[in-house]
């Protein structure tokens, strides 16, 4: 049976040995296998933030003021597949088996609104399989473990690396404003991914 990997994390804090009441914030990468570089990133952040701290004021600001989590690899096992035999397989799913093929899609395994609206395939040899139920990964599985033990989380971010895209709820619409979205937060979205592509000098994709 297939149980995938434990899901390495990293907790980014003044004072890490104590659960302090600071807003939590969640930083992954690495959900799709082929996406080593949304890795990269997880690895960039944890050294921008333990090496300035206490030499620049903004990140040492950042640090004290909130408890930063990072999960490097969603993927761990698809993204190992990907790179064995010192070459590139272009694997974008996990490693589970399922009736057809292996692999399940983990971006397209979370519960809400889970195998709706077109985004995925029903076919277990898809790239976007969605699996057999949601949460039917164990790294999802594992992924939902710990956001119910940090409730105090308020805000993540989630790299990924093909698509040139900033993406922002809910991504199982086209629609700029779904009936299950608050105004208030769809204009926090819009005015975070704008700034977001500002301060980077990115360009999305229209």
């Amino acid at each position: 049976s297939y149980k995938g990997r434990d899901l390495w994390a990293v907790k980014i804090s003044d004072n890490v040995g104590t659960d302090e009441d600071e807003p939590e914030v969640l930083i992954d990468g690495l959900h799709h296998a082929d996406e080593h570089m949304s890795l990269e990133m997880t690895l960039a952040i944890l050294r921008w933030l333990t090496e300035g701290y206490g030499s620049s004021t903004r990140i040492t600001n950042i640090v004290d003021s909130r408890e930063i989590w990072i999960i490097f690899a969603m993927n761990p096992d698809g993204a190992t597949y990907d790179i064995k035999d010192g070459s590139y397989h272009f694997w974008r799913k996990n490693r589970q088996p399922n009736a057809q093929a292996i692999g399940t899609d983990n971006n397209r395994n979370y519960s809400y609104k889970w195998g709706c609206c077109g985004g995925s395939s029903g076919s277990g040899g898809s790239e976007t399989y969605p699996g057999t139920a949601p949460l039917s990964a164990p790294e999802n599985q594992k992924m939902v473990d710990f956001m119910v033990a940090h409730p105090n989380n308020k805000t993540g971010i989630s790299y990924h690396t093909y698509g040139e895209l900033i993406l922002y709820p809910y991504g199982y619409t086209y629609d700029d404003l779904p009936p299950d979205m608050d105004p208030v937060d769809r204009q926090t979205f819009v005015a975070m991914g704008a700034e977001m592509a500002r301060t980077t000098g990115y360009h999305p994709q229209q």
